[in-house]
C-alpha cells in the first residue's frame, strides 16, 4: 500500500487528521504495523485533548462524596494519554528533514 492510499481514520479529530497526513508523509516503505500505532497513538491525542476540554471547564480538582478534595479523573486521562501519544510517535521513529541532515551552522545538543 502506497502512502498516498493511507487516508485518515474517520473517527479522528480534525487536529488528528492532519497530523496524520503530516507524518503518513514521512513514511519512506510503510510497515505492515505503522498505520495501526500511528492510528493509536492519533486516537490518545483525541482523547488528550477531550481530558484537557475536561480539565478546563471543571478545573484539576473535584470533591468525593465524603467532601475531601481530590485530583479530576481527567488528570489521570490526560496524563496517560499524552504518554501513549508520546510512546507511538516514538515508535514510528519520525525524523524531520532537518533532524537527518542539520544544519552545518547549528549547534548540535548530542552528548
Amino acid at each position: 500500500m502506497s502512502n498516498q492510499e493511507l487516508k485518515a481514520p474517520r473517527n479522528l479529530s480534525g487536529e488528528a487528521r492532519i497530523m496524520w497526513k503530516q507524518i503518513v508523509g514521512k513514511f519512506e516503505g510503510c510497515t505492515f504495523a505503522q498505520p495501526a500505532v500511528l492510528r493509536a497513538g492519533l486516537e490518545a491525542h483525541d482523547r488528550m485533548r477531550q481530558a484537557q476540554r475536561q480539565l478546563k471547564k471543571h478545573g484539576l480538582f473535584s470533591k468525593d462524596r465524603y467532601g475531601q478534595v481530590r485530583p479530576h479523573p481527567c488528570v489521570a486521562v490526560e496524563r496517560d494519554s499524552r504518554n501513549a501519544f508520546y510512546r507511538a510517535i516514538k515508535q514510528l521513529d519520525i525524523q524531520d528533514e532537518e533532524e537527518r541532515h542539520p544544519h552545518p551552522d547549528r549547534p548540535s545538543f548530542a552528548v
